[in-house]
């Protein structure tokens, strides 16, 4: 199973919450999750090899690989979504 590492902002409120959650879930499910709190996350997802999943703009201009995991959840859970093409060209409505 492949493991996923968390790298949480530190400064903002309810990440030491969250890394609970995420640490329970992780271990009630058996899953392999590492999370950290950091001070800048952005900095280390920016220069790591892995996969990195993110909304902000400027780790995934800079990270190596990335993928839209925010795209898969709509598109696997939320199957009447209406999603719009905001990429380069005509922006189109579509059906997940």
């Amino acid at each position: 199973m492949a493991k996923c590492h968390w790298w949480l902002d530190s400064p903002v409120d309810n990440c030491g919450r969250l890394k609970g959650i995420l640490h329970k879930v992780a271990t009630e499910s058996g899953w392999p999750w590492q999370v950290e709190l950091v001070t800048n996350p952005d900095r280390v997802l920016s220069a790591t090899d892995q996969i990195v999943s993110s909304s902000d703009h400027a780790i995934l201009d800079r990270c190596h690989r990335w993928f839209n995991l925010a795209r898969q959840v709509i598109t696997q859970h939320v199957p009447q979504a209406r999603l719009v093409d905001l990429g380069v060209g005509e922006n189109t409505a579509t059906r997940a």
